[in-house]
């Protein structure tokens, strides 16, 4: 029998300085906000398989200015699944080529509320899944 070459805990090499623990990770940050007095604007990508309630609970007890969890401003689910049921096929496999882009899956009421809140910086910070979204919120581009 063929021995896998399945890599069951892999690993990245970093050259740098890396914080271990929430405590740390959040003492480096509010380092940095004093250090800045508080004018820079952070941005968390995540990707699969990280423990997002947990990040977030983490990130919003540093009390920022301003939280935007961008999933917060997609359309609903039930909304998305009848937007896309149209290209679904009962094949698991193939399905019909659909035309949307990001921004259709947003919520523009909700964008634009996020807009229009007065102590929202020029470039604002947001926390999303990547698998969602994650951008500046002045840079949600929607359809005219």
């Amino acid at each position: 029998m063929r021995k896998s070459n399945y890599d069951k805990m892999p690993a990245t090499v970093v050259n740098g300085i890396l914080w271990k623990g929430w405590e740390s990770i959040r003492k480096r940050l509010a380092e940095v906000h004093a250090e800045t007095n508080g004018s820079q604007v952070w941005v968390v990508e995540c990707y699969q398989g990280v423990h997002h309630e947990e990040l977030m609970r983490e990130l919003q007890a540093l009390a920022a200015d301003r939280f935007i969890n961008t999933q917060d401003l997609f359309k609903s689910a039930e909304d998305i699944e009848a937007m896309t049921y149209p290209y679904l096929t009962d094949d698991r496999l193939f399905g019909r080529r659909a035309h949307f882009s990001y921004t259709d899956f947003l919520d523009e009421e909700k964008v634009n509320a996020c807009r229009a809140v007065p102590d929202l910086p020029s470039h604002a910070q947001a926390q999303g899944r990547a698998d969602e979204i994650i951008c500046e919120t002045e840079r949600l581009e929607l359809p005219a």
